[in-house]
């Protein structure tokens, strides 16, 4: 049993709740920019689209699914809350309130497989926060993009997926992996870009799916396309019919909960993209709660634990 509580942070980019936060939630963004009203708009018109996003509270129930998982007892050993970069609850608050629950070893865990130019982010506000904490340290996990759990869940999703194609459809079916686009300019972005492959690769072989019958691609860009990371989604999607594509399964290896990115850039405009070409559109089941996703970040919290031996992990 653990002689002192171990707290744990789910991180997180952030979201709006509703319309009116989405001003302030792009001026965060733009670190305190304005943004033009074109763009609140733009924005305002894809969350009402799919109904908002629920990236908060799937964050929400993450941590608490994980907290279960590693302190089965309740025996307050390990606390695990959400938080954001951008949105509430914020990175400082959670930090104060796991302090003020007598908690003093903070291991922050990025809710991105693969390392970016948003992990120094992450780390940078956390060790802030942490500062201002006399006694308190932190941990940061590393990139996790090939951890076992991950791998095997993200696979079972797929497979459940690939088993409603008909025989047809499962011949020529291209399976798109996709993440987050980046500016190239960023730095790290090349090392990005590796782990995104690198986690593909490595699902596509679980799966046994032959190097033809799968790529990688990138989506939500916000830039000139020569400038972000690419392909893009839509491109590739609208040169499917011409390889004799009869189907296509757009699987994300980024996103970790369904949300903005995933329900409108995936399930409307890339559905609407494929569907207009004729081709039939899948995508597997998101990881958000599922259990092999928690053995994942319970593994992840484990592997960053071991730096803190003197702060054990109930048995």
């Amino acid at each position: 049993m653990a002689t002192e509580s171990l707290g744990i942070l789910l991180l997180s980019f952030g979201s709006v709740r509703d319309d009116v936060d989405i001003p302030t939630f792009l001026e965060r963004i733009r670190h305190g920019r304005p943004a033009p009203p074109e763009l609140i708009d733009d924005l305002r018109a894809r969350y009402r689209r799919v109904g908002g996003s629920p990236l908060v509270d799937i964050t929400t129930a993450q941590a608490a699914a994980l907290q279960e998982r590693l302190d089965p007892a309740a025996s307050g050993a390990v606390l695990v809350l959400p938080a954001m970069l951008y949105s509430d609850p914020e990175v400082e608050t959670a930090v104060a309130e796991l302090v003020g629950r007598g908690v003093t070893t903070i291991v922050g865990v990025p809710l991105a497989p693969q390392q970016s130019p948003h992990s120094a982010a992450y780390f940078t506000t956390l060790e802030r926060a942490v500062s201002e904490m006399p006694g308190v340290r932190s941990r940061m996990a590393g990139p996790w993009h090939l951890q076992p759990d991950f791998i095997r869940t993200l696979a079972d999703h797929l497979q459940s997926c690939l088993a409603q194609l008909d025989e047809a459809e499962r011949e020529t079916a291209q399976i798109l992996f996709t993440a987050h686009s980046l500016p190239r300019r960023v730095p790290g972005v090349d090392r990005y870009a590796e782990q995104v492959e690198q986690t593909a690769s490595t699902l596509a072989d679980r799966v046994g799916v032959s190097q033809s019958g799968w790529e990688v691609v990138f989506q939500s860009r916000s830039g000139p396309s020569n400038d972000w990371l690419g392909p893009d989604i839509l491109d590739v999607v609208s040169g499917l019919p011409a390889r004799g594509t009869r189907a296509v399964i757009a699987a994300p290896v980024q996103f970790c909960a369904d949300h903005l990115e995933v329900l409108f850039d995936l399930d409307v405009a890339t559905r609407e993209r494929a569907e207009a070409l004729g081709l039939r559109y899948l995508r597997p089941a998101p990881l958000n709660t599922a259990p092999g996703f928690i053995d994942a970040l319970a593994d992840v919290v484990r592997t960053t634990v071991e730096f803190a031996p003197e702060v054990p992990l109930p048995d």
